[in-house]
């Protein structure tokens, strides 16, 4: 029998969630897939704990610590199934994730891009949805603009997101992208082949995590670079105003953060007219405001509660 999945966890130090997070795999109702576990050299009990589940279908490789984008690419090199699904070591995929992906692709031939719902998991347990830039009556299908329909929050995250092997065979993780690494890879992506999108939630994306990438400081990270994608495509509108929307998100944590020449120099590449009335008013607070702003939308969020500058 053809495998189906190939199911790619980087793991780095998430010792405190990496048992729930293979358990989750193990769970699915579709059983036809392959567990590939790419340790990038953790220095906790990570691979312990992951070694001590007994499945055939788990296969364990350690490499030396070279990043996610390499151990993500590492797992596609490994990974023998017809479609890869994406999972990190610390988020969960409610029981059916992959056989909605499984219908997805079934029921959209053309669509060689997969994703479905998601939502955000808190430390107390809260969840919250995020706000999409879709049709209230949209359920499933082809999505026909993958960048319009992301200029509110993302419409899919790494753990909720699959695509064909035949994808990776021309395209790969960034190795010198080492924050926001899937922007850079959706970008390229999707700019490529058809994206089929279920408005269901199968997985839980979780915003607090040891070792999380966000709590580093960003500004001495390498980010996409976005100016070669908006020349080759000098008249793609929505990739114009969605690139805008991730450097508005790059400058608000440049700010966040304190590193105000970053903040200064990407600021004064965004387009104001692509954003919210709410998101030029945030560029200009100063940053004392925008961390109690940010203080207070946590508060909320933990309580349920949205708020987003959209």
């Amino acid at each position: 029998m053809t495998l189906r999945f190939s199911v790619i966890i980087p793991l780095y130090n998430k010792e405190h969630f990496i048992a729930n997070t293979i358990e989750s795999v193990l769970k699915q109702s579709f059983s036809n897939y392959e567990i590939l576990i790419i340790n990038d050299s953790s220095t906790d009990n990570s691979l312990k704990i992951a070694q001590g589940f007994k499945d055939k279908r788990i296969h364990i490789v350690t490499q030396k610590n070279n990043g996610l984008s390499h151990a993500r690419n590492h797992g596609i090199d490994l990974a023998q199934g017809e479609i890869i699904a994406l999972l990190d070591a610390d988020d969960i995929w409610l029981k059916d994730h992959l056989q909605v992906i499984d219908n997805l692709a079934s029921h959209n031939p053309e669509a060689s891009l997969f994703a479905t719902r998601y939502e955000e998991l808190y430390a107390n347990g809260i969840t919250n949805k995020p706000q999409y830039n879709l049709p209230a009556h949209f359920k499933t299908g082809v999505i026909s603009n993958f960048f319009e329909s992301n200029l509110n929050q993302p419409l899919a995250v790494p753990s909720s997101f699959a695509f064909k092997k035949d994808v990776a065979n021309t395209n790969r993780f960034d190795i010198a992208v080492n924050y926001g690494e899937d922007v850079d890879f959706f970008i390229r992506v999707h700019l490529k082949y058809q994206f089929a999108f279920h408005n269901h939630t199968t997985c839980l994306y979780r915003r607090d995590s040891e070792n999380q990438i966000t709590k580093d400081n960003i500004s001495t990270k390498n980010v996409t670079e976005f100016e070669k994608y908006l020349s080759n495509n000098p008249e793609h509108i929505s990739l114009k105003k969605y690139i805008n929307i991730e450097r508005y998100f790059l400058a608000m944590n440049y700010k966040a953060e304190g590193s105000m020449t970053a903040f200064s120099k990407i600021k004064d590449q965004l387009v104001m007219e692509f954003l919210t009335p709410k998101q030029r008013f945030l560029l200009k607070i100063p940053r004392f405001l925008l961390l109690s702003l940010k203080s207070f939308k946590r508060l909320l969020i933990l309580r349920g509660k949205r708020v987003t500058s959209f």
